[in-house]
C-alpha cells in the first residue's frame, strides 16, 4: 500500500467536497491511500468535461501537467482521447464502485515530491505503515494543549500552565473554570502548542487563590470548545470511522456557535438525524471540514453520541 495524490480542474468547492466525501467512503475498497494536493504535484487530475473541452485544450492541459494522468469526469459520454474516464449521474457524486475500479486501475509510474497538503488526507481503515502517533492527517489530542485541559478534568487536578510567551492559564476543573488575563480570542495560537512545550505545575487551592488574585473566573467549557475548533483543522479524530452514525444529544452553548453560520445549520440537523459525518455534510450542504470541526468539538464536550 502506498500514498497517491489527486487534484481537480474545473470543479467548484462544493463539487470537490462531494467528491472527497465519496472518496472517503470508498477507502475500504481502494488499494492505495489518496490525498488531494496542488495540480502541479498531483499524480491524477480529474477534469470536469461537461463544458466541452476539445482535444486541443485537453492536450494543452496534459502539457501543463505532464506528471499527471488525466481523467475525464463527465455526465455524458466524452470523445476525448484518454484511457481514463469517469461517468457520473446528473448533479450527483460518482458511484463508489466506479471510482474504486478507476483508481485501482490507474498505474502510477512517476514519483512526485509532495508539498504541504491542501485539504483532507483520505484514510483507510486497514493496516498502515505509520502509527497513529506519527500521523499528521488525524486529529490527535495528545499533540495539543487541549490534552492538558482534558487531563485536568479527568484527574481533578488544578494546573498552572506556563507558555513560552509568558502567558499563564490556570485550570480549576472542580468548578469547571479557568483563569487567564488574556481574552480567549487572543489565545488561538496557544491552542496549537504541544504539551511538551508547556511548563505544567500542579497547585493546591491555597496556591491557586494566591496566584489568581484579581482575575475573573471563565468557563472551562468555553476554553475546551475554542481549543478544539482551532486544532481540529477539518480532520477525523483518531478511532472515528467515517461511516459511524452519530447524533447530537445537546446543543453546545449558542454563544459559541452563533457567529458561525455553518454550525447553526449543522447543529439542528445532528439533533434530529442519525447520520455519518459525510452524509451530514452532503445533506446540510456544508463543508465536510466544518462538519468535522463541529463534531470533534461537540464530541470532546460530551455532546455527541454514537449509534451502536
Amino acid at each position: 500500500m502506498s500514498n497517491r495524490t489527486l487534484a481537480f480542474l474545473n470543479f467548484n468547492q462544493k463539487q470537490q467536497d462531494v467528491f472527497c466525501s465519496i472518496l472517503i467512503l470508498s477507502a475500504q475498497g481502494l488499494e492505495n491511500e489518496w490525498e488531494t494536493v496542488k495540480k502541479s504535484m498531483a499524480q491524477v487530475i480529474f477534469i470536469r468535461h461537461d463544458n466541452l473541452i476539445n482535444q486541443l485544450e485537453w492536450q494543452t492541459i496534459q502539457s501543463t501537467y505532464p506528471q499527471a494522468q488525466l481523467v475525464a469526469y463527465s455526465e455524458n459520454l466524452v470523445d476525448i482521447k484518454t484511457p481514463w474516464k469517469l461517468l457520473t449521474r446528473e448533479n450527483r457524486a460518482p458511484r463508489r464502485s466506479f471510482l474504486i475500479n478507476l483508481l485501482n486501475s490507474i498505474k502510477i509510474e512517476k514519483t512526485i515530491v509532495k508539498t504541504k497538503k491542501e485539504t483532507i488526507v483520505i484514510e483507510k481503515t486497514t493496516s498502515k505503515k505509520q502509527t497513529d502517533s506519527s500521523r499528521t492527517d488525524l486529529f490527535l489530542l495528545e499533540h495539543y494543549f487541549l490534552s492538558i485541559i482534558q487531563k485536568s478534568l479527568e484527574l481533578g487536578h488544578i494546573y498552572h500552565c506556563q507558555f513560552e510567551n509568558n502567558i499563564d492559564i490556570f485550570l480549576l476543573p472542580q468548578q469547571n473554570c479557568y483563569f487567564c488575563d488574556i481574552d480567549i480570542k487572543d489565545l488561538s495560537l496557544l491552542f496549537l502548542t504541544h504539551p511538551k512545550e508547556i511548563l505544567l505545575t500542579k497547585l493546591n487551592e491555597k496556591e491557586l487563590k494566591r496566584q489568581v488574585k484579581g482575575l475573573k473566573t471563565k468557563a472551562l467549557n468555553d476554553l475546551l470548545w475554542h481549543s478544539a475548533i482551532k486544532v481540529s483543522q477539518g480532520r477525523f479524530m483518531k478511532n472515528h470511522h467515517p461511516e459511524q452514525l452519530v447524533f447530537l444529544k445537546y446543543w453546545p452553548d449558542i454563544s459559541q456557535i452563533s457567529s458561525h453560520k455553518s454550525y447553526l445549520k449543522i447543529a439542528p440537523f445532528m439533533s434530529n438525524h442519525k447520520e455519518n459525518v459525510v452524509s451530514i455534510s452532503q445533506k446540510t450542504q456544508q463543508k465536510l471540514t466544518d462538519v468535522l470541526d463541529f463534531h470533534n468539538a461537540c464530541n470532546i464536550l460530551g455532546l455527541v453520541d454514537k449509534v451502536a
